[in-house]
């Protein structure tokens, strides 16, 4: 719902917060303001299992996914005005509606340029035996395992691929970009509280990944001199339940995380053209994949 900045000028202030289109909004504490600041960094995320948000869409998606425990907006901010129904949805679920001056803007947001509206919300991120202990059947879709995957831009756009083609969940090895990261909670498009993810190093994920009957599947870069090793995404159909491995951008996998899979997996491309992009190649193996289910 769209509202025209007049309602902004016919805002009341009380000594009790902001009342706007018949929502009280509390001024946000110092203390409130603090707690959720420190949520920038990746060891209280963790902790706490929750993050910042930014963006009315982003804050949309986390509302919808149950996912929204606070609200903040700007209110004397223009950019806010989209927010508005999101807003009135917030109070209608109990959700918290807190009003930001734009001078604390900065002690959140991470963008340059900031979008005036902000939530904290929740997420969860499962043990590595919970995620592999979930029940599998033939329409499961594969785990994928992400090894050093460092550019939050990939990490969320792989999660909102997982989510839109099916995978069962996401790992992500130390050394990965946190998907709590606010660049790859942006890109997930909300994925991010929709896609089972959990975190572990290769040697549990591996050994859990056998002691559930996966196929261990490792994508390598398409090359003529590796034809005969490397085998094409459509091989995996009938070896479900598939861990799907994926390496850093720059490196791939190292070689004794190969050695080990069950699979080498490579996407045939034009002579002369550089490896499709980790997020691209993951796209493709997924669509791949879910053809056959």
């Amino acid at each position: 719902m769209l509202l025209h900045t007049r309602f902004f000028d016919a805002m009341i202030q009380g000594t009790g917060g902001t009342n706007f289109i018949g929502v009280t909004m509390e001024r946000i504490s110092r203390r409130e303001l603090s707690r959720i600041a420190a949520l920038k960094r990746k060891k209280n995320r963790r902790e706490q299992g929750k993050l910042i948000i930014e963006g009315w869409r982003l804050i949309g998606d986390a509302l919808s996914a149950g996912a929204l425990e606070t609200l903040l907006l700007v209110p004397d901010d223009p950019r806010s005005e989209i927010a508005a129904g999101i807003l009135v949805s917030a109070q209608e679920k109990g959700i918290p509606v807190r009003s930001l001056h734009k001078e604390e803007v900065k002690r959140i947001t991470s963008t340059v340029t900031s979008p005036g509206v902000f939530g904290m919300a929740r997420f969860r991120l499962l043990e590595i035996d919970d995620l592999f202990g979930r029940e599998q059947d033939s329409s499961a879709g594969p785990l994928v395992y992400l090894y050093e995957i460092r550019d939050p831009g990939n990490i969320g756009t792989i999660l909102r691929t997982s989510h839109a083609l099916g995978a069962g969940g996401v790992i992500v090895s130390p050394g990965s970009c946190d998907p709590t990261n606010a660049k790859a909670a942006r890109s997930s498009m909300g994925a991010l509280f929709r896609v089972p993810i959990a975190a572990g190093d290769a040697g549990a994920v591996f050994e859990a990944a056998r002691n559930r009957g996966y196929t261990i599947a490792v994508m390598v870069a398409s090359d003529p001199d590796e034809s005969e090793r490397a085998s094409l995404p459509e091989s995996l159909h009938n070896a479900q339940p598939v861990l799907l491995v994926f390496g850093n951008e720059a490196e791939g996998l190292p070689d004794d995380l190969q050695a080990v899979a069950d699979r080498k997996i490579s996407i045939p491309i034009e002579a002369g053209a550089q490896s499709l992009n980790v997020a691209a190649s993951c796209a493709v193996i997924l669509y791949s994949l879910r053809k056959d289910r």
